[in-house]
C-alpha cells in the first residue's frame, strides 16, 4: 500500500474539517488512488465489497497514507464514502 508521490500532497489537500471523500472501486488488483478529482479521492481497493473487507482495507489505507487513524462516517455499503480523519 503506498501513495504515489503525485498523490501525497493532493490527499491532505482534499482533507477538509479532519474529513476526506472517498470513491472507491472494490476488486481492484492492489489498492492505491486511481486520481483525485473536484476534492473527492478515488481508490482502487483490493479487496471484494462482502463483510465490510473493503471498507477495511480503505480504512488501512488511509490510516497509512495519512499517518492518522481513518474510520468511515457515511457509506458504509455505498462507492461514495467520508471518511473521518483524527
Amino acid at each position: 500500500m503506498m501513495v504515489r508521490n503525485e498523490y501525497a500532497s493532493q490527499l491532505t489537500a482534499c482533507v477538509k474539517d479532519n474529513r476526506v471523500h472517498v470513491k472507491a472501486k472494490p476488486n481492484a488488483r492492489k489498492t492505491a488512488i486511481n486520481k483525485i478529482e473536484d476534492g473527492v479521492v478515488y481508490i482502487d481497493v483490493a479487496a471484494p465489497p462482502e463483510d465490510g473487507k473493503a471498507n477495511d482495507e480503505i480504512e488501512r489505507f488511509l490510516s497509512k497514507a495519512t499517518g492518522k487513524r481513518a474510520s468511515i462516517k457515511s457509506g458504509f455499503t455505498g462507492k461514495e464514502k467520508t471518511i473521518l480523519l483524527s
